[in-house]
């Protein structure tokens, strides 16, 4: 498996997963290694589905309080998001945003 197989089933399930939970925006992030401290995001969806070249290199800043979401596996809404270089078009203030972890 190469590391572009994750993420282009991460774009094409997007649509699916804007379906059943109509958010005004969505992105997935993949974790590469475990010594991460940012997940680059590979997929999203805005008022339509987003690949990685539209989300010019936005990254998760990987704090304790995301790690320990991640960890648990359980998905949970959170009010705010720790995203770095990403594009002015993403709404840091569209919350809560649902963290979904997919193992």
């Amino acid at each position: 498996m190469t590391g572009a197989e994750p993420a282009r089933a991460l774009h094409a399930v997007m649509p699916r997963l804007a379906t059943a939970f109509r958010p005004t925006q969505a992105l997935a992030f993949l974790a590469p290694g475990a010594e991460r401290t940012a997940l680059p995001a590979v997929a999203g969806w805005d008022t339509g589905p987003l690949d990685q070249g539209a989300l010019e290199g936005t990254t998760l800043r990987l704090t304790d309080e995301f790690a320990r979401l991640l960890e648990r596996g359980q998905p949970a809404w959170v009010a705010s998001i720790p995203l770095t270089g990403a594009p002015a078009w993403i709404r840091h203030t569209a919350a809560p945003w649902l963290m979904l972890p997919i193992r």
